[in-house]
């Protein structure tokens, strides 16, 4: 496992100062800089564990199109197969007067006329 770790480096540094008298003198001074450094190592038990308690559960992975497309087909197919319901919904609209046995779909036609008569 990589790792990024900030790391605090002192940096040596000299300046020139100049006292209230006007002498000057050389000072070293200590800047700390931060960095990040790259650390490659395994990972103990601990931090396994600490990761996976992090981790939000996975979602299930999406349907391909391939199988999107044949529960879609599923889905028409058990809707075609509700022709009783389709076949009463034709026979009272012909009854009505708000449609003829020339509208109905061809697949439901026997079934409306079955009921009509």
């Amino acid at each position: 496992m990589i790792y990024k770790v900030l790391v605090k480096k002192p940096e040596i540094y000299k300046e020139v100062v100049v006292n209230d008298y006007g002498e000057e003198s050389t000072v070293e001074r200590v800047r700390w800089r931060e960095e990040w450094k790259r650390v490659e190592r395994e990972m103990t038990a601990e931090e396994i564990a600490e990761m996976e308690a992090q981790q939000p559960e996975m979602p299930e992975p999406e349907p391909t199109l391939e199988e999107r497309l044949s529960m879609m087909e599923d889905a028409f197919a058990e809707l075609r197969m509700q022709v009783p319901g389709m076949a009463k919904f034709w026979a009272n609209r012909i009854k009505q007067g708000r449609a003829s046995i020339d509208d109905v779909p061809e697949r439901w036609r026997e079934e409306v006329k079955s009921l009509l008569i």
